[in-house]
């Protein structure tokens, strides 16, 4: 482990680089979740890699392993069984780091690298939904983001980069989609940016299905009024079944 990326409710996610033989095989990210002797728990959060690894779309982060194995949660501690998940290693952060960066020279950053992804081949599918999404689209004029509580101020993007970043996430949404998932928790911290080099535009990677449902199961399903994030959660999902 290398150190601590982030964590959530279900537990904590490090950057970790895989060695074999004194040779270095890449950086990956493992999810780190407590289960003890719960068998119930373990159930659920596995629900999670059941989906991911049926999943394979360059919008959404790859899974690659998952194993048990105690470990200790902090220094003082005992160790205690934990599964531990593997998958890709996401390198520029997520959505809700990057609106928060503050850099100089960012806008200036988005823009070079924009003119430089438009000389490069684009699938004919994007293209066409790139275009229907601007067809839909209102004209309207875009206002600063209030500074957040800590001061910081929110990183204004290009519309060009708004809409690369859009239809990489509605792409994977489409794939979950057409494999009858809701991911349920969509939110700026659950979607990651990899850049492949210093000349690509950041892509959006879906990630974090512990939240996630198959439709087939969702049929007859009562709302309880609560589903993932409550700031991010879709409107609909706010409404208690009467029954």
């Amino acid at each position: 482990e290398e150190k601590r990326l982030g964590s959530g409710s279900r537990g904590s996610v490090f950057l970790c680089q895989h060695v074999m033989d004194n040779v270095h095989l890449g950086m990956y990210a493992v999810k780190k979740i407590s289960v003890g002797d719960n068998h119930k728990w373990l159930v659920n959060v596995l629900r999670e890699v059941k989906v991911l690894e049926g999943l394979h779309h360059p919008n959404i982060i790859e899974y690659k392993h998952t194993w048990l194995e105690k470990a200790k949660l902090c220094d003082f501690g005992v160790a205690v069984p934990c599964l531990f998940v593997l998958t890709e290693y996401a390198n520029s952060g997520n959505l809700a780091q990057y609106m928060l960066s503050t850099d100089s020279e960012s806008s200036s950053d988005d823009e070079s690298l924009l003119k430089r992804k438009e000389s490069h081949h684009r699938s004919m599918k994007r293209r066409r939904l790139l275009r229907k999404l601007k067809r839909m689209s209102l004209d309207a004029e875009g206002s600063r983001a209030e500074s957040n509580a800590a001061g910081a101020a929110m990183r204004v993007l290009p519309e060009s980069l708004i809409w690369h970043f859009l239809v990489d996430i509605l792409s994977g949404l489409d794939h979950l989609h057409n494999h009858g998932i809701v991911h349920r928790d969509i939110k700026p911290q659950n979607l990651l940016l990899h850049i492949e080099d210093n000349s690509s535009l950041p892509r959006v990677l879906l990630s974090d299905f512990g939240e996630c449902e198959f439709l087939s199961r969702l049929e007859g399903y009562h709302r309880t009024g609560y589903t993932g994030t409550m700031e991010f959660v879709a409107p609909e999902l706010l409404e208690v079944s009467e029954d």
